[in-house]
Order: C-alpha cells, then sequence, then structure tokens
C-alpha cells in the first residue's frame, strides 16, 4: 500500500481557510469536550481523505478511516495476525485454484439490510470494472478473468470466478495458486461496498446521511478539512467487544501542529515529528511508539523516460547514497539503511541486496563515476534531475542530503515539493522522472512489494518497470505451491530489482507515533494497523506538560 512521507497541506484558500476555521474553533472546543464524556477516542490523521470508497483508494491513511468503517472476509487483529473477519473461515482446494470462504449467519450493513455474499459477488465485479478505475485492481489479477475485464478485453462482469452458492459462501476461482489470497481480502479493494446505496447516490454515497457500512462505526460527521465523526455501528457483528463509543479522525497537516494537539490533550493518537523523537523517548517514553513496520521508503525511477531509461545511471545514483548517514545523521528517527525492496522480518525470505552494498563507499563512487562517464555525463556535463515529493520537512532535508551525495557522480539535482495526492497522481500516471514515496506491506509476504513492479500492475507500477524476465519470474512464483521453491522464485524477482534499481530504496521505515496512556489494547505490529475497534479508553485525557 503506497505510503506518503509527509503531511498534506490543506488546499482551501487562505480566505475561505480563515472563516472556517474560525468556526471550527468552537465547534472544535465542542466536540473534544464530547469526546472525553462519550468515549470518542480521537485520531490524528495526516491528510483529507481523497476518497472513502474501499475501492478508489490506495492509500495508507484513507485506509486507516475506511477500516473503521468497511471489513473484508479476513482482517489483521490488533498484534498483526492475519484472522477471519466476515468469514468464520475458509477451505483451498488441494491444487490452489479454489477457495470457499464461509460468512458469518445475520450478517447486516448499518442499515439493517441483510449482508450476503452476494455482496461479494457485485462488489468485486464492481472493484474489477474498468468503469470503477480501481488503482488496487490489479491485486485482484489471480481471480479467474479479472484481468481481461479490468482491461476491457472481456464485457462481461459474470464471467469474473466470484461465485455465490448460498447466502453464506462466497467461492472463488483463481488461474494460478495464491499462497497470499487470504491477505487479499483484509484490502480495501477486496471489501464488499453497499450496492443499494452505491446505485441511488453514485459518487455521493459515502456522504453523511448515504454511506452504509459493515464495520464497527458509521459516519455522523464529515468536515472537510477538519474531522470525520464516527458512532457505534450497533449492527455489526462483533458490537458488544466495542469499547468506544465512537472515533473522531481529525485532520493534522503538520506533525507539530500534531503534537501541539497531543501535549494538549487534544488527540489520543498523533504522529511526531522524527526531530522530536529522542525528547519522546527521554519524557514520554509510555506514550512514544517506534515499532519497526514492512515499510520500505526509495526513490522511484521513471524507467521508460531519459535520462533514468538508462540502468547505468539508476545504479550508479543508489550506490552513491549513503543510507547509514541519512538514517543516523540526517532524519534519524529509529529506521535501517535499505538496499533491497523487501524488509527484514517476513519468515522464510533472504532479502537480495544489490552485489555494491557492502562495499566501502570510496569504492561505491569510483564505480558510479565509471557508470556516468559511460553514460555520457561529467563535470563539464553534468545529468540534471528532478525528484518530486509530498513537502514535509524531513523529506526536504532527506532530498538536500541525496543531492550532495550525487554531486561526485556528475549530477545536478532538484526537489520539487508538492501536495500528497498531487505528487501521488504524477506517480500512477508516469509524469515525473523521479519520485521520492514508500510501500508498506498489506500483508507479511514478499508478494506484497514485488507484484507492483509488474509490467501488468498498472498504476501501481510507478516505475513503469518492464521486464519480461521478471514477469515470468513472478508468474511462476504465483503458480509455485511449494512455499520453499516459491521463496526462491521471489528472492530471483528481487534480484533483479536489485540489479536494474527501477526504484532506489533508502530506508526500512517505521511509523513513530504517539499514544495517550488513557489508550487501552494499542499494539505495535508489522503492517502498522491499528483498528478503533480494537482499542479503548481508559480515563480522561490529560495534557503533557514537559
Amino acid at each position: 500500500m503506497t505510503r506518503p512521507t509527509r503531511f498534506l497541506e490543506t488546499r482551501l484558500n487562505r480566505p475561505f481557510r480563515s472563516i472556517l476555521c474560525a468556526a471550527a474553533i468552537i465547534a472544535g472546543l465542542l466536540v473534544f469536550n464530547n469526546a472525553d464524556a462519550d468515549g470518542i477516542l480521537r485520531r490524528g490523521n495526516h491528510d483529507e481523505p481523497e476518497t472513502l470508497d474501499p475501492h478508489k483508494s490506495d492509500g495508507l491513511e484513507e485506509f486507516w478511516v475506511q477500516s473503521d468503517m468497511f471489513i473484508g472476509l479476513t482482517k489483521f487483529d490488533a498484534a498483526g495476525k492475519l484472522v477471519p473477519d466476515l468469514a468464520t473461515g475458509w477451505e483451498i482446494a488441494p491444487d490452489g485454484l479454489s477457495w470457499v470462504f464461509h460468512l458469518r449467519p445475520n450478517l447486516q450493513w448499518s442499515d439493517g439490510t441483510p449482508l450476503t455474499a452476494e455482496d461479494f459477488v457485485w462488489s468485486f465485479r464492481r472493484a474489477l470494472d474498468p468503469a470503477t478505475a480501481a488503482p488496487y485492481a490489479s491485486l485482484l489479477y489471480p481471480i479467474k478473468g479479472a484481468r481481461a475485464i479490468n482491461v476491457g478485453t472481456e464485457k462481461d462482469l459474470t464471467s469474473l470466478g466470484v461465485t455465490a452458492p448460498d447466502p453464506l459462501t462466497v467461492k472463488f476461482a483463481l488461474t494460478s495458486p495464491t499462497a497470499y489470497f487470504a491477505g487479499m481480502m483484509a484490502v480495501g479493494i477486496a471489501f464488499p461496498v453497499p450496492r443499494k446505496t452505491i446505485e441511488t447516490y453514485h459518487e455521493e454515497w459515502t456522504r453523511p446521511g448515504k454511506i452504509v457500512t459493515s464495520g464497527a462505526f458509521m459516519m455522523k460527521d464529515w468536515v472537510p478539512q477538519q474531522h470525520i465523526l464516527m458512532v457505534r455501528n450497533p449492527r455489526y457483528y462483533d458490537a458488544k467487544s466495542v469499547a468506544l463509543d465512537g472515533v473522531d479522525w481529525i485532520v493534522e497537516p503538520d506533525d507539530d501542529t500534531s503534537l501541539r494537539s497531543f501535549r494538549n490533550g487534544e488527540l489520543d493518537l498523533s504522529r511526531i515529528p522524527v526531530k522530536e523523537v529522542p525528547w519522546a523517548l527521554k519524557t514520554i517514553p509510555n506514550e512514544i511508539h517506534t515499532g519497526a513496520n514492512l515499510w520500505t521508503t526509495y526513490l522511484i525511477a521513471n524507467t521508460q523516460k531519459p535520462p533514468l531509461n538508462d540502468v547505468r545511471v539508476r545504479q550508479a545514483l543508489s550506490m552513491t547514497v549513503d543510507r547509514t548517514i541519512l538514517d543516523e545523521r540526517v532524519v534519524p528517527h529509529g529506521q535501517k539503511p535499505a538496499y533491497g525492496v523487501i524488509p527484514p522480518g517476513i519468515e522464510g525470505y533472504v532479502q537480495q541486496p544489490p552485489d555494491w552494498a557492502a562495499l566501502p563507499m570510496a569504492e561505491r563512487i569510483k564505480r558510479a563515476q565509471a557508470l556516468m562517464t559511460d553514460a555520457g555525463y561529467s563535470a563539464g556535463h553534468p545529468l540534471q534531475i528532478d525528484v518530486i515529493y509530498a513537502a514535509r520537512e524531513d523529506t526536504k532535508r532527506l532530498l538536500g542530503a541525496v543531492s550532495a551525495m550525487w554531486k561526485p557522480i556528475f549530477v545536478d539535482a532538484s526537489a520539487t515539493p508538492g501536495e500528497n495526492q498531487v505528487v501521488e497522481s504524477e506517480l500512477r500516471h508516469h509524469n515525473f522522472v523521479m519520485g521520492y514515496y514508500g510501500w508498506i506491506a498489506d500483508y507479511p509476504d514478499p508478494w506484497t512489494f514485488l507484484q507492483i513492479f509488474q509490467s501488468s500492475a498498472g498504476e501501481l507500477n510507478q516505475p513503469d518497470y518492464r521486464n519480461p524476465d521478471y514477469d515470468a519470474l513472478m508468474e511462476k512464483a504465483q503458480n509455485t505451491l511449494d512455499p520453499a521453491a516459491r521463496m526462491a522464485l521471489l528472492q530471483q524477482g528481487e534480484a533483479l530489482l536489485s540489479r536494474d534499481q527501477p526504484v532506489l530504496p533508502i530506508a526500512y521505515d517505521e511509523t513513530p507515533r504517539l499514544v495517550s496512556t488513557r489508550v487501552g489494547h494499542y499494539q505495535d505490529n508489522a503492517v502498522d494497523q491499528h483498528r478503533s475497534s480494537d482499542l479503548t479508553l481508559e480515563g480522561p485525557a490529560a495534557q503533557t506538560n514537559h
């Protein structure tokens, strides 16, 4: 899942913002005061969601909000373990080509209508319909007929390999064995959505008063650029286990502002500027969480446009980035240097860094200079390159340091900040030369990182990487049932990425987060998923006076 590397700057014009903010001060005070009394968890979110439609988003920030209202056949629990959700369990055919999920009885949408297997059939057809333009659609390509429907060569949506033998059974026919299929069902693209509501309200179906949900909460209010207030859904199948009365997702477009709100007792969960992590570890150690995630940040090269269509240039650029300096001196917050796409911590997988990763930096610079000279660059004819990034001060510092590291190999680099949604769009549509972004695991399997580099991955393939050998390895891995043999094929795939450098891995990252001591049952986990329904509130909000 794509992960932004900053907080979004609000897009309202200044006069309107002034009027809105004045009103919001009064409304916000009421919200915060009522939150304490009513058991409302207050969560800071970096960005205003681009959409709350689970089929039309691919960002982690949006998913966190969506997953409080919408759920799938499976989920990751508070510890990051994959467990059944709307399903009670599933069976897999011996050949791996058929999966059958059994739904919980008496499931309902928040409006009281039954939620049945037919809702899944319709929702998967919608997710793959080209008219939906779902950025995550390629994730579902293992399903029989999915690719043909999504690219438009098959017009009959009913040919998709998702059926409902009865109201409590969802059956999937696959084109190849897919070891991670149960994990895929925990991703937003695989969530059922309410057909009647969508057909009635179309693009407006996610607005207050119209939206119908399946998860632990339902929307009460949505003030753009301010907050999304949710209340408990009494028709959620496990409503009795939900301790909260509701959750308020509050837009905090700046790390420093978010920290101030947390210290003033206005947020229960908040991001923190990385420069403040040492302070937090010292002064509020019980409230700072820095657990490692399955998350890799990297520079993305547009492999189909000059000058980065030249693999020699991409290799030289990657060789001369001193990740250790970046992690320990420029933006230190507990991250680790990354040389490959796959982060550590996936059971049974052996990382595949490039062969130059262990060389001293002086030798790497020497090799990189030779590659750049070979590609036609010199001190008198340097490479001019611009990096787009989602505007954040930490990222600005990091890219400034990288630019200095590239000077010895005849590179003049600049960096252009932009709004997160704008940068995401540019990356999806390959309208860039180089960009800075990242990917966090949808599920703990190498495939979640590797599948986006397939030629068929569409908008998810941001570097527009096209390598028939890589595609063949990924296809073979998909068709391999033996776990060890499958991992070996995936490792060969990562080795190709380390050679070709469509992305230049920078760090195996983590998300420093502040969690109030009044929040119970919060657990760090590798997939960085923390549903509000898994959390509790214990006692009143308190200010941090340090």
